[in-house]
């Protein structure tokens, strides 16, 4: 008779552990889909919109280089000691420089070994003209 009881008690213990672990593994079901469901769905990304040139001193410049152009403006004017509306945009090119010598070593100097976008800058200044080289944040006068 203990043994029927034993094993009674046995199978009743079997059925409950069974039940917990299938409430607990609905709970974990549950709780999955609904943080699914809460998560927006992102749509798909925007192709990025084709960067429209700026015309300055009749040349067409992209608007990422504009701040470069008037940086290196800047430099000229001061350099020569004329007002910035003196200095002229004749041409800007895009390059890779070899370096972030930007194409204008310095005796004594080193310099990363990096391929470094940036532009060739040439403006007009007293009828000269001038180069400054670039990459993406500065400008470097560099007359050859």
């Amino acid at each position: 008779m203990t043994g029927i009881i034993i094993s009674l008690f046995m199978s009743k213990r079997k059925i409950i552990v069974a039940i917990i672990a299938l409430g607990f593994i609905s709970f974990l079901a549950i709780s999955l889909l609904k943080s699914r469901a809460k998560m927006p769905v992102s749509p798909p990304p925007l192709p990025s919109p084709t960067a429209i040139p700026i015309l300055e001193d009749g040349v067409a410049i992209e608007p990422e280089a504009q701040s470069l152009v008037t940086q290196a403006k800047d430099d000229l004017a001061q350099k020569l000691d004329v007002k910035k509306e003196e200095i002229k945009l004749t041409e800007i090119e895009p390059i890779d420089w070899p370096d972030t010598s930007l194409g204008c070593s310095q005796p004594g100097m080193f310099y990363a070994q990096v391929i470094t976008p940036g532009y060739q800058i040439t403006l007009d200044g007293r009828g000269q003209s001038y180069l400054y080289h670039s990459d993406y944040k500065r400008v470097v006068f560099c007359q050859r």
